[in-house]
């Protein structure tokens, strides 16, 4: 007898072509052969040797895995002959179970054999319809059960985003009809047989004058059916009030007396069903909540909106900063803002589906963080090389994004739950919760790992606490905890719920705006030594030197040593857009960001002519500058410059020769009040006086 023999007889057995007899045979041979089987068998693995001799017996060694498999081989025969799947033999060794198999075959009959080739066909087939299913899940997954074995086998991170979305929505669906069945079966209110006779008294709430209607028993009613009256009533939004001072009726209290009526309806023993009234105050609330969204969207709206536009000096780099940081944050206020507002409308119109909980300016900012924080552990999955992180650290949030948006759980190393049952020492009623903590503990120590603590254990610790919940248990689990409750309030009380939510209030977010880039490279350079004698032209001055220089529609006009472009500023405010040129590569930068038109790099190179040109030259090399600037204009051009008060009253031949030059073509020469350039809002300042200079050539 052989291995492949044996499992031929089966075959046979279940193809209907072997009779009872040679089954008998078969039997015989493989205890005779018995020998030649083990040998057979020692050839095989330990892993095949398992599969052998069943899961159960995973673990123990080869030898005994050897007689275990011989000792299955053996059984297979025996449960030929019996109907519920239940082999019984009695007696522990070896010679015992053959003895026991041989007389169960003594009687084996073709009707066996029909019923073991009948339930082999059927569980053939069952387990055909099993590998299909698991197949199916694992390729294409589509109820939640397939997700289920999916994830089981692959691992949730395996979902792709498409997959992710669909599982998470069927999820939400599951929950969502729960919750709306239980809803149903509680709009129901039983009655109570109160055996007491009621009476409806309208009055006044004696402090807040709303009007009141008041159930009053004519009689005292046992501690039971109190406690029932008074459950009834919390579900019609009442409650009572023993209070019998100044004018206050003492009873079951109302706010209407529809409700009044329905609670007087469960005190005679009728139950009332309440789902009417209860979906009316669902939608109610839904409107109110959008309107109060709206109202709170409006009043930050307003309060950024001043804060983005106030006046602020940036003179110093800490001004800079606080102003950058300020601004940045009167920006987030304003896209919370419209995001608030779209949700608001999302709520009132309906077609919120998943944020129809959202309430409160805290919550929507709750959402924002955990958007951000799944965004750093999308982009830190992707390690990307530091350069493409601060590339792509701004960018928004996508369907991809969602992934890893996680739901607050309780995660702890050994060392943390040592700690917590340690903390859990002499506190009563808490031994069996440590018993339950020591076992995780272990495990955690033996993965070497953090772990999930299960929330029902978790939710009993902070139960038995109570307020010492705070110092006692790890601040990852308040935190946790603390979260959770925030979400239960939007309704949001699973991974699922959270990522739908959050798919949703992707398509509601507004992105805050970015940074004028030009101003922040601007802030960026105050305080550092930039560029040659650069110092920024007042904008008001700015402004007059335009007016002086005629700007017109159809001009070609130049700013020189633009520096950040107050000049080119003023010119584009007049309607005409100008050419500039400056030395500096962190100006230039400044100047590309404002969008002009940079020509040159060192103003003493440009050769193009102009109609007009306005600079306000380094002091340093002014008078070079505006002989430049007069050489490159038109015939009848125009040339505006400030010019350092040193080129009017130093005896330097430079000077003489500048001052000669200016009376031969007849200029308009205007001194500037002192402390021009020592402006507060200027990037740069400086208290050297100057002149202002106007020519047509």
């Amino acid at each position: 007898m052989t291995l492949a023999e044996h499992a031929g007889i089966f075959t046979s057995v279940v193809e209907g072509s072997i009779s009872p007899q040679a089954v008998q045979s078969a039997f015989e041979r493989l205890v005779r052969d018995r020998i030649h089987v083990v040998a057979e068998l020692q050839k095989l693995t330990v892993k095949e040797l398992e599969a052998v001799a069943r899961p159960h017996y995973r673990g123990e060694k080869k030898a005994r895995l050897v007689d275990m498999a011989y000792d299955v081989k053996l059984n297979d025969y025996g449960f030929l002959t019996v109907e519920n799947g239940v082999l019984s033999i009695s007696g522990f060794t070896h010679e015992d179970r053959v003895a026991g198999i041989r007389v169960r075959l003594a009687q084996l009959q073709e009707s066996h054999l029909a019923r073991y080739r009948e339930n082999a066909i059927a569980s053939r087939e069952k387990r055909a319809q099993q590998v299909a299913y698991y197949k199916k899940a694992l390729e294409n997954p589509e109820t939640v059960d397939e997700f289920k074995v999916f994830i089981k086998f692959n691992g949730e991170e395996k979902l792709s985003t498409e997959q992710r979305a669909r599982y998470d929505a069927l999820v939400t669906g599951h929950l969502r009809a729960k919750r709306e069945s239980e809803g149903t079966a509680n709009a129901v209110i039983q009655g109570v047989s109160s055996q007491a006779d009621m009476a409806l008294v309208q009055t006044k709430h004696t402090r807040e004058h709303y009007d009141l209607f008041v159930v009053q028993l004519n009689r005292r009613v046992d501690a039971s059916q109190f406690k029932e009256l008074s459950t009834a009533a919390k579900r019609l939004n009442g409650w009572y009030s023993s209070y019998g001072r100044g004018g206050a009726i003492p009873g079951f209290q109302f706010k209407s007396k529809d409700a009044a009526e329905q609670f007087m309806t469960v005190g005679r023993g009728e139950s009332v069903d309440t789902s009417e009234s209860v979906a009316e105050r669902k939608q109610l609330a839904k409107e109110t909540a959008g309107g109060r969204l709206l109202v709170m969207a409006d009043r930050i709206e307003a309060v950024a909106s001043a804060r983005l536009s106030a006046t602020r000096k940036t003179n110093t780099a800490r001004r800079a900063r606080m102003a950058s940081s300020a601004e940045a944050s009167a920006r987030a206020d304003i896209a919370l803002a419209k995001t608030m507002r779209n949700i608001a409308q999302a709520i009132s119109d309906g077609s919120a589906t998943h944020l129809d909980g959202l309430r409160e300016r805290g919550q929507v900012e709750e959402l924002i963080s955990m958007l951000r924080s799944a965004k750093a552990a999308e982009l830190s999955a992707a390690a990307l090389a530091y350069s493409e992180w601060e590339n792509r650290k701004d960018e928004p949030a996508t369907e991809a994004t969602v992934a890893f948006v996680t739901y607050p759980r309780y995660l702890a190393h050994a060392d943390l739950l040592r700690n917590v049952i340690r903390n859990l020492d002499g506190i009563q009623g808490t031994i069996r919760l440590t018993e339950r903590l020591r076992v995780l503990s272990n495990e955690a120590a033996r993965k070497d790992r953090a772990i999930e603590v299960q929330d029902e254990l978790v939710d009993a610790l902070f139960a038995k606490l109570d307020q010492r919940a705070e110092t006692l248990m790890p601040h990852t689990w308040v935190s946790s905890r603390d979260t959770r409750k925030r979400l239960a309030r939007m309704g949001i009380e699973s991974g699922e719920q959270l990522r739908m939510a959050i798919r949703e209030f992707l398509r509601y977010r507004e992105n805050k705006e970015g940074a004028n880039r030009a101003v922040e490279l601007e802030r960026a350079l105050i305080g550092q030594r930039i560029g040659i004698d650069f110092f920024p032209t007042p904008k008001l001055l700015a402004e007059r030197m335009v007016g002086l220089a005629g700007v017109t529609q159809g001009v070609r006009i130049l700013e020189p040593s633009a520096g950040n472009g107050n000049i080119a500023e003023a010119v584009r405010k007049a309607g005409v857009e100008p050419d500039v040129a400056e030395i500096s590569s962190q100006l230039r930068e400044i100047l590309l960001a404002k969008g002009f038109n940079v020509v040159g790099w060192d103003f003493m190179d440009v050769t193009d002519r102009y109609d007009v040109i306005i600079q306000n030259p380094p002091f340093s090399n002014d008078i070079q500058h505006v002989r430049h600037a007069y050489s490159l204009l038109q015939d009848g051009g125009k040339l505006v410059s400030i010019v350092g008060e040193g080129a009017f009253i130093r005896q330097g031949k430079a000077e003489t020769e500048f001052r000669s030059w200016l009376n031969e073509i007849a200029v308009e020469i205007e001194e500037l009040p002192q402390g021009t350039f020592h402006d507060s809002s200027l990037m740069v300042t400086t208290g050297a006086n100057a002149r202002l200079i106007t020519v047509t050539k």
